[in-house]
């Protein structure tokens, strides 16, 4: 896919992924270090949401239309 469209979202995506199944996986371990990844994940993954609104709002999108998006990722 990145050989055609020259985009890493699916790299990005899939990497994503491998990370929180691991961290899933690992996070019962509390002497591992996989919560603390999994807090910095967390936090990173908040940021990443907080930029998604200001964007959104930036570009116009109504307050009822981001609700909406933002929930569909949280259910």
């Amino acid at each position: 896919k990145y050989e055609e469209t020259e985009e890493t979202t699916l790299i990005e995506k899939t990497t994503s992924e491998y990370i929180f199944k691991f961290l899933q996986e690992k996070s019962a371990d509390l002497f591992s270090p996989a919560p603390l990844f999994s807090y910095f994940m967390a936090k990173k993954n908040n940021a990443q949401t907080i930029a998604a609104i200001i964007v959104a709002k930036r570009a116009g999108i109504k307050e009822k239309t981001l609700r909406t998006i933002l929930r569909r990722l949280y259910t």
